[in-house]
This record gives C-alpha cells, structure tokens and sequence, in this order.
C-alpha cells in the first residue's frame, strides 16, 4: 500500500497537531502491507481448496473470522453491505445548464457517498478513546 494512502488514514485517526515520524510512516506502511499480505494468503488458500479462481468480499472476510479478527466482521459486513446496496442503485447525477444552454455538465452527486472505514469510525467498538476494546 503506497505510503500516501497510509499517512492519509493516521492523519484522519489523529488530531490536527500531531505529528508523525517518517520512520513511524514507513513502518505503518510495512504492517498494514503484511497485514493484507495475510488476510489475503489465507482467502487464497480457502479458495483453491474451493476451487475458486476469484477472492471475493466474502472470502476475505472469512479469512479475517478464521484468523481470529472476529470483531472485524460485523463492522465489514456492514460496510459490505452498504457498499453493494451503493452500486446497486446509485443516485442520480444532477445536471446544470452552463453557458446559455449550451452544453449540460454533470455535477459530482454527495448524497452516494459511503460511510468512513468501520476500522476508523468511532461508533464501531474497535475504535474507542483510550483504545479500550470492548466485547
């Protein structure tokens, strides 16, 4: 994972003024890529045994259960689910007249717009003050 992305993501877990060491980025970024490294490695492997050629949503998510990150499964199931409802019926783009009726140009739609990660969303009881974890 590109270490911009990474950085990204801290800085939206982190207050405005904190400030983070580039060692500290790198090092992120070495965890989050072992991390997909193995949640993937193990998708794969439930899919060959399946004789699957895809990893789907599902299969990762199923890695994730039998890896032990069981708190992670609701939250992206959810997320999951939001996510296909999304693109099953995304809204519709709003059109502006430009220039005297010219040509009509597209405005960026907001109202399809889906939820922050459930990882980094407070409302989820991974992600709480003090990193107490609940059960």
């Amino acid at each position: 994972m590109p270490v911009v992305n990474v950085v990204r993501i801290m800085r939206q877990a982190l207050p405005s003024h904190a400030k983070v060491a580039d060692e500290s980025k790198e090092m992120m970024q070495e965890c989050v890529s072992e991390f997909i490294n193995f949640i993937t490695s193990e998708a794969n492997e439930s899919c060959q045994l399946e004789h699957h050629k895809t990893i789907t949503a599902e299969d990762v998510i199923g890695a994730m259960s039998r890896l032990g990150f069981d708190h992670y499964v609701q939250p992206l199931s959810m997320y999951l689910q939001k996510h296909r409802e999304n693109e099953m019926y995304p809204s519709i783009p709003r059109r502006s007249v430009g220039n005297m009726g010219t040509e009509a140009t597209a405005v960026t739609p907001t109202t399809n717009v889906l939820p922050p990660s459930p990882m980094l969303h407070p409302q989820f009881p991974v992600f709480r003050a003090g990193n107490e974890r609940t059960q």
